[in-house]
């Protein structure tokens, strides 16, 4: 159901706030206001406006009281953009979070939520925004519980697409898959409280995206147990039936095993072992000779004969040069020639 604010048609024809509590003179206005126009359409900002339309609004029963809830709307640009042209900014969507509803406010909205809020459902899930679209649920309190099976019509399709496409991916094949794989190995993208955060009536829907997964996880351990990991890691913290929540657990010890011996640092590798072991072995090697041949030099430097700098030549002068010192009686110089 599209919806069209009355209060924009109400704001151009310039009709006071008394008139509007009174239907019998409102209802004149209106028929003089389009009396006006030759095809009977009041175009506004892009958004054409009948008679009929008008004037079954304002012979509602209820009209002033829709006429609160039209005025509470138009006070809101999100919501009003939302509920006129389906479209939503994410970076005002907080404002959807400070409006108060109560029980005849959301039966009046009701009808015109479900259409906008499909669609950008299917827009979020379509680009694996797991992380706009968990936000994105809020917007149920604008909405009857009849009404969301309908609302939620795109997920449903996604999940089941989903489901088929996890059957399909294999070992052989998950490298012309990765477009669809890296959606639910997103770490940033949440996907596992997205659909924890879904209304109790989709629970089947959370049961079944973990069957999916694991069939998944299973087919990429072995080719790519990275991306395996990444899956199974996220997937248990999931809310699902015991016996699945147990089956996921198991599985994960596996993966996590497998995990680290395929990514434990090259420094504890068994090649990287041996060529420690290697290294080791040569540098006490080299340490060891080096440590020998120093005791070999200093023991050649502490025995090796030492011969003076400098000798003293033995003359004649110098011999009878020390015997005087010595005063040594018994020495007599030899003399040459005759004794007179």
């Amino acid at each position: 159901m599209q919806y069209i604010s009355p209060i924009r048609f109400f704001n151009h024809c310039e009709i006071p706030i008394e008139e509007l509590s009174q239907p019998a003179i409102l209802k004149k206005r209106i028929q003089a206001e389009f009396a006006l126009e030759s095809i009977g359409i009041v175009t506004i900002e892009d958004f054409s406006y009948n008679k009929q339309d008008i004037l079954t609004e304002i012979e509602q029963p209820n009209f002033l009281q829709r006429l609160d809830f039209h005025e509470k709307i138009w006070q809101e640009p999100a919501l009003l953009q939302l509920i006129e042209k389906g479209r939503i900014d994410f970076s005002t969507f907080q404002s959807l979070h400070n409006v108060q509803v109560t029980f005849d406010f959301v039966r009046f909205i009701s009808p015109y939520m479900i259409i906008p809020f499909d669609k950008t459902m299917k827009i979020l899930l379509s680009n694996g925004n797991f992380k706009d679209a968990t936000t994105w649920l809020s917007v149920q309190k604008f909405m009857e519980k009849e009404d969301l099976f309908d609302a939620f019509q795109s997920f449903t399709f996604f999940c089941e697409k989903s489901f088929f496409q996890f059957r399909n991916i294999s070992r052989d094949n998950y490298l012309s898959k990765l477009e669809i794989i890296d959606i639910w190995t997103n770490k940033d993208q949440n996907w596992a409280t997205f659909f924890n955060t879904l209304p109790e009536f989709l629970i089947e829907y959370r049961e079944e995206i973990s069957h999916g997964l694991t069939h998944l996880i299973v087919e990429l351990q072995f080719p790519n147990i990275k991306k395996a990991f990444a899956i199974s890691k996220m997937l248990t913290t999931l809310n699902v039936s015991p016996t699945q929540e147990e089956l996921i657990k198991k599985n994960n010890e596996i993966i996590k095993k497998h995990y680290r011996q395929e990514n434990k640092p090259a420094i504890f590798s068994d090649r990287s072992i041996r060529f420690w072991l290697f290294g080791g072995f040569i540098l006490i090697r080299v340490i060891y000779w080096m440590v020998q041949n120093n005791q070999s030099t200093n023991s050649y430097e502490n025995n090796r004969m030492t011969f003076p700098t400098t000798q003293t030549h033995n003359t004649i002068d110098s011999i009878l040069e020390k015997a005087k010192t010595k005063n040594d009686s018994t020495f007599n110089p030899l003399k040459l020639g005759k004794d007179k």
